[in-house]
């Protein structure tokens, strides 16, 4: 009881207590980093679903997409990917009827 004037703190282990501290700041400056992150990117619009011709997102009406349409767009990105040849290209676009 009479030794805490003497270098040590109520825990008795000479100031650990002060290190601790050093951590716990460090996770509310990543807790907060995280937070500004998070919000960021769920607000951002290239962080979301990109929006499809027509769609309400890209200044149309959500009414003038189709499922076909969509499924065109998809087809139309793939093959600027290089995901599909031009030859399936043509192909899937037959199959839909587009």
């Amino acid at each position: 009881m009479g030794n805490w004037g003497h270098g040590m703190d109520m825990w008795g282990d000479g100031g650990g207590f002060h290190a601790w501290m050093g951590v716990w700041w460090f996770f509310v400056v990543a807790g907060i980093a995280l937070l500004v992150y998070l919000a960021v990117r769920a607000f951002s619009s290239k962080g979301g679903t990109p929006a499809v011709a027509g769609s309400a997102a890209s200044g149309g009406t959500a009414s003038s997409v189709t499922p076909t349409s969509g499924a065109r767009v998809i087809l139309e990105e793939r093959l600027a990917r290089g995901e599909i040849s031009a030859d399936e290209f043509r192909e899937l676009i037959s199959v839909l009827g587009a």
